[in-house]
């Protein structure tokens, strides 16, 4: 349920950034609040709302509490980098501590998953996604 909310608040936020509606900010902020309420422990700790007035402070907030609640959900982060248009660098050292560095940039078309082998054979007006 974490992530409709997410998804729903950056939209809004996203919808705030274009059109400068003041009910897209209020949703926006609605659906962060509702979530993040509800992983306070309210019985010692009263949840003070976030009241962000700024479209991009708003969207930007609403990026990191993405990554804060979806933080070990890999496919999620992925999805996430692609859709925001940026890249991504991983080194890596093997066995031998030979250290390479592989770069993806922002808006790679390899960022697009291959499409498995059954489903290309169950549907041959399919394209494969480039490798």
């Amino acid at each position: 349920m974490a992530e409709v909310y997410l998804n729903r608040a950056e939209a809004y936020a996203r919808k705030f950034i274009a059109s400068g509606n003041t009910a897209d900010r209020t949703a926006a902020l609605a659906d962060l609040n509702t979530l993040r309420q509800s992983r306070y422990d309210t019985r010692n700790t009263a949840y003070t709302p976030v009241n962000i007035t700024d479209a991009q402070a708003l969207y930007t907030f609403c990026k990191e509490e993405r990554r804060r609640e979806l933080a070990l959900e890999d496919c999620h982060r992925f999805i996430d980098l692609k859709r925001w248009g940026m890249g991504v660098t991983h080194i890596y050292t093997g066995p031998d501590n030979v250290t390479s560095t592989f770069t993806l940039p922002p808006n790679s078309p390899l960022f697009a998953l291959p499409i498995p082998y059954d489903v290309m054979l169950a549907n041959t007006g399919l394209i494969q996604n480039p490798r």
